[in-house]
């Protein structure tokens, strides 16, 4: 128990700057100060890049990011914030896009991180990141503009329970991936 709940701990420490980051970046983004949105963006995705960086080690003995893995993540996320930022804000969209679109950047996500990484394609992390990224969306549309605080603790719960259950997965030897 006491490694599943450290597991859990690592995981919220990787979650936090993107997920804070991006919520402190939409009332920016909303108010037409794009810079500082922007700012926001890019500071959470370094921070997250560099947490996971760190953290990945003590989930996962014996492996390290790459540099060229954690060169990718602090690009990817703030791309994917901007896109996430964008549709949000797009008069088409709706909470029934959000499971589709949700979904949909995170297998990006997925993709993006293991070519940057080098790595082989994960479709089995991919299905778990596009449940997380599907509960996401509809979170921050649930919890964004009105509560943001709210947003940023129940979103980080939602990823964090979703994907450190797939991290647990992985290490209890019943994954078919590696």
């Amino acid at each position: 128990m006491k490694a599943f709940l450290t597991l859990m701990a690592l995981e919220l420490a990787q979650n936090v700057p993107l997920i804070g980051g991006f919520v402190a970046a939409w009332g920016h983004w909303r108010a037409g100060q794009w810079a500082a949105a922007l700012g926001w963006m890019v500071a959470g995705g370094v921070l997250a890049a560099l947490v996971i960086w760190v953290t990945e080690p003590q989930i996962f003995a014996g492996h390290r990011e790459s540099l060229r893995a954690v060169v990718g993540n602090a690009l990817i996320f703030p791309v994917l914030m901007v896109l996430l930022a964008l549709y949000l804000a797009a008069g088409w969209s709706s909470w029934s896009t959000d499971l589709l679109v949700g979904g949909g950047l995170a297998v990006l996500l997925a993709a993006g991180q293991e070519l940057a990484a080098g790595e082989r394609f994960g479709a089995v992390r991919a299905v778990w990141l596009a449940v997380s990224g599907a509960g996401t969306l509809w979170l921050f549309r649930l919890f964004l503009d009105s509560h943001p605080v709210w947003c940023v603790i129940v979103v980080n719960l939602w990823f964090t329970l979703v994907m450190g259950l797939y991290k647990h997965w992985r290490l209890s030897g019943t994954a078919a991936e590696s």
